[in-house]
């Protein structure tokens, strides 16, 4: 495990702040979706249904004329692809709907992906889009600006028709390390179901919101572990809960576990106090929660 540098740690406080290029482009569809994640709370799945709570399909979100929104991102992503060159038919969407989505986040915005395997999770960053690339240089470690300036990552910008057919996606990985933003080249596969893929502010508005009802309440998180078995506990970040099971008056006793959740640096990790055992926490992942109880 490596240091997190001052380089990387500015940088993902500078992908939290508000909408930017860096996590979107200025498109109508991802101010919608973004509405909805913030102010709403709401995990957006936008191929397969993840079970998480409080989440809804895309396909049950309207765009134009009460379109489904998968269904009109894809339509969108389908000319685009054709004005780029690629020979699509007019009913390539209904083949190929889910691939069409992913080029398009990929394209338009900042992504985060999870992926479980045999090793357990893995996350990182990925896209496709060059604007998102340009805007982050600042956070990117030296070697790797070099490779860009070389052009060694000009092969994931575009889209070949076989991405689509075959359901792999080239695309710039992002991984933060002591000295910065890494990049690589990856494959995502967009038809394995070990892998999710979310815009990155679609996941900080359902995460901002879990944190807003923590900070003032206390509830009971029903949650699969690392292993896939079910764990259910109590927790909280309400100050006056907090000092009560840490035994203290002073709610500036509680910093340093407001600062330990705040400053997680895997996007979907939360680490949370256990109210039923003092002083310990327990790590779980967004992906994982089923349910939220919220108690008197």
């Amino acid at each position: 495990m490596f240091p997190i540098s001052e380089k990387v740690k500015r940088a993902y406080s500078w992908l939290n702040r508000g909408l930017t290029i860096e996590q979107c482009l200025d498109v109508p569809a991802h101010f919608n979706l973004y509405k909805i994640a913030h102010k709403q709370g709401v995990l957006i799945d936008f191929f397969k249904p993840s079970g998480c709570h409080c989440s809804r399909p895309l396909s049950q979100i309207s765009g134009l004329a009460n379109t489904p929104m998968d269904i009109q991102i894809a339509q969108v992503q389908q000319e685009l692809l054709k004005g780029f060159g690629l020979n699509l038919g007019d009913d390539f969407y209904n083949l190929h709907l889910n691939n069409l989505l992913v080029n398009y986040l990929l394209y338009s915005s900042l992504c985060y992906v999870q992926t479980e395997g045999q090793n357990g999770l893995d996350s990182y960053y990925v896209t496709k889009q060059v604007a998102i690339i340009e805007g982050l240089k600042p956070f990117i470690n030296s070697k790797d600006i070099a490779k860009l300036n070389k052009g060694y990552f000009n092969d994931r910008y575009g889209t070949e028709l076989s991405e689509l057919t075959e359901s792999k996606h080239k695309v710039i990985v992002l991984r933060p390390d002591a000295d910065g933003y890494h990049l690589g080249k990856g494959i995502f596969y967009s038809n394995s179901r070990n892998n999710a893929i979310y815009p990155a502010y679609v996941l900080r508005g359902y995460k901002k919101a879990l944190l807003g009802v923590l900070k003032r309440r206390v509830i009971r998180i029903s949650c699969l572990d690392s292993l896939g078995g079910d764990i259910k506990f109590v927790t909280t970040l309400n100050g006056d809960a907090l000092c009560k099971w840490l035994g203290v008056s002073e709610v500036n006793r509680c910093q340093p576990i407001w600062r330990q959740v705040e400053g997680s640096y895997c996007e979907a990790n939360l680490t949370l106090p256990n109210l039923d055992v003092r002083n310990e926490f327990i790590t779980i992942n967004l992906l994982h929660i089923k349910n939220v109880q919220i108690l008197p």
